[in-house]
């Protein structure tokens, strides 16, 4: 269980972050991520506006100016790739070059070949945290800094040793988070996490692949972003295999899920969103803070153009 006092333990004052100044574009279709991105976005001074799939991304750019566009990659419709595409053909002729960074919960290197074609300017690997956040937006934002010319960078999250942390959350992702967003914005996060996932724990066990694939990415991603880490990946394994249409031992993997969910739900317990006060969470999933080190997420800023962190 992680109580507010945890989550306060240890804590230093976050890094001065650059003066930034414009609007942002953000495209995204899961909800949790929005919240997350628009509340670190807003706490940087910026302009934030949202939409939720790449066909509105390409009206919306066409019809208000804006600084630079965070593209999520998957989304249903038109992805971001698309949509990238379609505004780099609509901007010929027009002089001007809108900076687009792609969202995407994969750190592969298909996916930065993907990037580079469709016309996309940099890469952020989600989760993020407001350093990796800033230190991307900073190469087209900050005042009188030119971008970059010539190369892409990545800011990506990646596990070290070999095994996976035994806590049900890492409490230190859920502290970035605390300290990016701010805590009145942040105690929103828990519950809208968890009953956004439980709809869609209940829909996988009736959705045919195309869906499962659909759901099982959100759940992948809102899980990474909040900290729910081993969560994250048996999302990502069942997303993997409604993409190979292997439904064979899906049933099997749902109830991983389901599982791995609860452990997910007590953890949170001690944050006291509604339906578990304070406290309300089993003893038996409190785990020592040292347990989970070798496991630990650490952020990472790479050029796209050399090799994959190993």
């Amino acid at each position: 269980m992680i109580t507010p006092d945890q989550l306060t333990e240890s804590r230093e004052p976050p890094p001065e972050a650059p003066h930034l100044r414009g609007r942002v574009l953000l495209v995204e279709d899961n909800r949790f991520n929005q919240k997350v991105a628009d509340s670190m976005l807003n706490k940087l001074g910026l302009e934030v506006e949202t939409v939720d799939n790449g066909r509105d991304a390409v009206a919306h750019w066409a019809h208000s100016p804006c600084d630079v566009i965070l593209m999520d990659c998957q989304m249903p419709d038109m992805d971001g790739f698309a949509a990238t595409r379609a505004i780099r053909e609509q901007e010929r002729g027009r002089g001007r070059h809108i900076p687009i960074v792609a969202l995407t919960a994969n750190a592969l290197e298909d996916d930065r070949q993907r990037c580079i074609a469709a016309g996309m300017d940099d890469y952020l690997s989600k989760p993020f945290s407001q350093k990796d956040l800033v230190a991307i937006l900073g190469r087209w934002l900050s005042v009188g800094r030119q971008p970059p010319r010539g190369s892409i960078t990545v800011a990506t999250h990646r596990f070290r040793g070999d095994g996976w942390p035994s806590p049900a959350i890492d409490r230190r992702v859920l502290e970035r988070l605390r300290e990016a967003m701010g805590a009145e914005d942040f105690a929103e996060l828990p519950p809208a996490y968890l009953g956004e996932t439980r709809s869609m724990l209940d829909a996988l066990a009736q959705a045919d692949a195309g869906e499962r694939r659909r759901l099982a990415h959100n759940i992948k991603s809102s899980s990474a972003a909040l900290g729910a880490l081993r969560l994250s990946e048996l999302a990502k394994e069942l997303e993997g295999q409604a993409l190979e249409g292997e439904l064979g031992d899906a049933a099997e993997r749902i109830s991983g899920l389901r599982v791995e969910f609860a452990r997910v739900e007590a953890a949170l317990g001690g944050l006291g969103h509604p339906g578990h006060p304070p406290g309300h969470a089993a003893e038996a999933q409190d785990v020592p803070p040292g347990e989970g080190e070798r496991g630990s997420v650490e952020s990472a800023q790479h050029p796209l153009d050399g090799k994959s962190p190993s």
